[in-house]
């Protein structure tokens, strides 16, 4: 679940509902929230099983970000701050128009420093959040395939699944 954001100051967060469970976890989140005045607007919108990353995806990439930082010399959001940068970005810019455009005007003419900032928190620059699950296998096999010739030993899909019984 995201951070609570202070919708006083305009702030505002997104977030993807997989289950009725989850739900309860948004409810739970805009509880704890004093609205004031200003009220919030909450837009709800279905997705196809085409626009959703799976939950095993979400919960497999994590995994490889801490097993990337058990084994290299940088953190677990760093590795993920990498990732972000040089497997996902490019698949979007190849796929997602409105993204495209955004990240060509306000992101390419940065620094490498700045676009790494970006990547990681508090900004952490929405990359895997927009893609759909293709977009997101192929996100994983990239990251499985430059780590893994390096020498890091990531978990692997099937051992995961097998004992997460992610989804």
């Amino acid at each position: 679940m995201p951070n609570k954001p202070d919708i006083s100051l305009g702030g505002k967060f997104s977030t993807k509902v997989f289950s009725k469970d989850a739900v309860t976890d948004v409810k739970n989140l805009l509880d704890q929230w004093d609205f004031g005045d200003c009220g919030v607007e909450i837009v709800v919108k279905p997705m196809t099983k085409d626009q959703a990353r799976s939950v095993g995806q979400n919960r497999l990439q994590y995994q490889w970000y801490g097993d990337l930082e058990k084994q290299g010399d940088q953190t677990a959001q760093e590795y993920r701050a990498y990732s972000k940068a040089y497997f996902g970005i490019p698949i979007l810019l190849a796929e997602d128009e409105e993204f495209r455009d955004s990240y060509t005007k306000t992101v390419k003419p940065l620094s490498y420093q700045v676009k790494m900032a970006l990547m990681l928190e508090p900004i952490a620059l929405p990359i895997t959040s927009r893609m759909n699950t293709d977009q997101m296998s192929r996100y994983l096999n990239a990251m499985s395939k430059h780590f893994s010739d390096q020498g890091f030993r990531l978990t692997s899909k099937d051992d995961y699944i097998a004992c997460k019984g992610a989804s």
